[in-house]
């Protein structure tokens, strides 16, 4: 069992994913790979983050070493009619820096003009104005959070046995207030956001310096969100290890907006799961467009399909029914 023998580029499986689907190709990896070296087994906390995000593709750049392309994965969350992310984003990386700093409305907006983030015309101007007041409250909520002094690094380390083998998990904090921890980013929120923020959350509630609240604040484009103290952040974090080995060996069938979907809506099939993750007329976006599950899922059974869906479901609730348990949307 391993990778099938493949020398084919990334392209070359662009080129040829319809024609290997119609043709049922062999499965890119044909079985469980060997166990990782030792060395795996010391997780920083920011790589575990990476495999949440996206198993396959950590699987087969970080495991197996290959080169994906990464603009299949690009995913829009704005409304039509207005830049989207690539084009707003000259813009916040020119105002949001000075927001943060104090400057004020008018400061940001003579700083707008005099570049060329804004589109021409009365349609720029409208959204400007549109994206000055969102990244104005964003700052503002910002600047708040951290008017409390940041308190002295903290280092957290867990360790756990999956399989008869021992596993490290290790973070470091530097930017711990006594209400918590922050995370920030000027975007709608989404499952992304709350993985993100979940993990770190799990390693403060693990063990948290004294005089400092086990809650995680998270500040989006479209409002807040809390993680309130985990009852049992050890075990979560062991389940969640344990997944992370198993996606060191084969494809792991967790996609987390498909999840998201399943977890927040009918849990009696996987319809919306379905809907977020295959590509299709309308869904020019979908999770399942990534290269990464292209190739890794080739010629294998559908993850939606019973009986393996079965894993997919397990997999949602393991990363994420915890993390609902925790989680206040503002």
């Amino acid at each position: 069992a391993g990778v099938a023998a493949d020398t084919s580029t990334d392209d070359d499986w662009e080129a040829r994913d319809d024609a290997a689907s119609a043709l049922s190709a062999a499965p890119f990896i044909a079985g469980r790979l060997p166990p990782v070296e030792d060395a795996w087994h010391d997780v920083p906390l920011d790589r575990l983050a990476a495999f949440l995000r996206n198993p396959c593709r950590f699987l087969l750049e970080k495991r197996l070493g290959l080169a994906l392309r990464r603009d299949d994965e690009e995913l829009q969350d704005d409304e039509p009619f207005v830049p989207d992310n690539s084009g707003r984003a000259p813009l916040i990386r020119l105002l949001l820096p000075a927001l943060l700093e104090g400057a004020t409305p008018e400061a940001a907006r003579t700083l707008a003009l005099a570049g060329t983030a804004v589109p021409a015309g009365g349609f720029g101007m409208r959204f400007l104005e549109r994206e000055l007041n969102g990244l104005h409250d964003f700052a503002q909520q910002v600047r708040e959070h951290g008017t409390q002094p940041a308190l002295p690094p903290h280092a957290v380390a867990l360790d756990v046995v999956v399989d008869g083998q021992a596993w490290r998990v290790h973070a470091e904090f530097a930017d711990l207030r006594s209400r918590g921890l922050l995370r920030h980013r000027y975007a709608r929120r989404s499952s992304f956001d709350y993985l993100d923020a979940w993990l770190p959350h799990l390693m403060l509630c693990v063990d948290a310096p004294a005089g400092v609240l086990p809650v995680t604040t998270g500040i989006g484009r479209d409002g807040r969100f809390f993680l309130t103290e985990c009852a049992e952040p050890k075990a979560v974090l062991e389940t969640l290890v344990r997944l992370y080995a198993r996606g060191l060996r084969e494809p792991l069938a967790f996609f987390p907006r498909a999840a998201w979907e399943w977890i927040n809506g009918d849990r009696h099939g996987p319809a919306k799961a379905i809907a977020a993750f295959r590509p299709g007329g309308f869904n020019e976006f979908a999770e399942g467009n990534d290269a990464a599950y292209r190739l890794a899922l080739r010629g294998r059974p559908d993850p939606f399909s019973a009986p393996v869906v079965d894993a997919f479901y397990a997999n949602a609730a393991a990363v994420f029914e915890p993390l609902l348990a925790c989680l206040e949307i503002e």
